[in-house]
């Protein structure tokens, strides 16, 4: 292995590195053939930085673990420098370094597995325009604290946590994995304190995806509030997505942005909102008359509510909308306005 890192590694991590030095060392440069300029001293700095304090938790739980768990950790901050993620998506060694001594049980079961659910998940949040990474780092910091004995629920834990950090296409899933999570762990991930079960929890956030769960246990009936979410988008030639002025429809069954045969899907809820490329070749379809609709002079109405100020720049081009969302494009503009209404706040 190239770098001094092993030499500034004291402990378990270097007698681990020392017994495994020649397969190390093939894997080192196995993937220095691949990319050549990857950088040893970097990855020697995050053994010692990242590595050595999750191969000494391991150890401490289960020295029978310590070599596999130093494999896995070297192999994987191997792919993580090769591929400059600790550079594009500094996200990545952030979060391996605030939790990875947590996670060390789940480490110690299936290292391998583990790290790469950690930096494939944190990797993905961090590749969605306006996710809050602020809100990943403490959902994993309190998922590592909740699993406990149920360590296969990390998965699932991840992906409700990225859900919740703004990565709305996932929703969907999330909810799915809400209920098949362990019910601690369920409610660790949404920080809910709520007394209801989760599964009517997740009911509540089927039907309503502007609401926050941890606002499910206030009693009586609330207000409808209009959610102004983001206003998403922008011209290619600036770093947005649109050559030009996009139309916004609805086409099998979502919203789209879409100019000329570019479509992207609208995914939105009180989470976040995010753009996606997307093949789709469903028709357009006409906006129901049970769904929110803009008025004139930019304010929203529906479902018994009308917002009490303009949320839409005036004059729009288009507009279109699904149950309690509604996307809005202004005249001449790139940009994508999203309003959701929400039951409660």
């Amino acid at each position: 292995m190239e770098g001094r890192g092993a030499m500034m590694i004291a402990g378990p991590f270097a007698d681990a590195l020392r017994e495994g030095r020649e397969r190390h060392n093939a894997r080192f440069a196995t993937i220095k053939r691949a990319f050549p300029s990857i950088d040893g001293a970097r990855f020697a700095t995050l053994l010692v930085e990242v590595g050595d304090p999750i191969v000494r938790a391991v150890h401490a739980l289960d020295a029978s673990r310590t070599r596999a768990a130093a494999d896995a950790v070297h192999d994987v901050l191997l792919e993580v420098v090769a591929r400059e993620l600790d550079r594009t998506r500094p996200a990545v060694v952030d979060v391996l370094c605030a939790n990875g001594v947590g996670l060390a049980p789940v480490i110690a079961d299936a290292p391998r597995r583990t790290l790469a659910i950690v930096v494939n998940a944190t990797f993905r949040v961090a590749s969605v325009l306006g996710t809050s990474l602020d809100a990943w780092r403490g959902s994993c910091a309190r998922i590592a604290r909740a699993l406990e004995d149920d360590r296969d629920a990390l998965g699932d834990a991840l992906v409700v946590a990225a859900w919740q950090a703004g990565v709305p296409m996932l929703r969907a899933a999330a909810l799915d994995a809400l209920l098949r999570l362990p019910e601690r762990v369920a409610r660790a991930v949404i920080a809910s304190h709520d007394g209801a079960p989760i599964t009517e929890i997740v009911a509540k956030l089927r039907a309503d995806e502007w609401s926050m769960p941890s606002r499910f246990a206030r009693r009586g009936a609330a207000d409808p509030v209009f959610v102004r979410a983001a206003i998403v988008g922008g011209f290619r030639g600036l770093g947005g997505p649109f050559v030009a002025p996009p139309r916004a429809e609805v086409r099998g069954g979502r919203l789209f942005a879409t100019v000329g045969d570019e479509r992207f899907v609208v995914w939105a809820d009180r989470y976040g909102v995010s753009l996606e490329a997307s093949a789709s070749s469903d028709a357009s379809e006409t906006t129901t008359s049970d769904a929110l609709a803009l008025m004139h002079d930019g304010r929203v109405a529906g479902f018994g509510a009308r917002s009490p100020a303009p949320l839409v720049p005036v004059p729009v081009a288009s507009w279109a909308s699904i149950g309690r969302t509604l996307i809005a494009i202004p005249e001449r503009s790139h940009r994508v306005c999203v309003i959701g209404l929400a039951e409660s706040t």
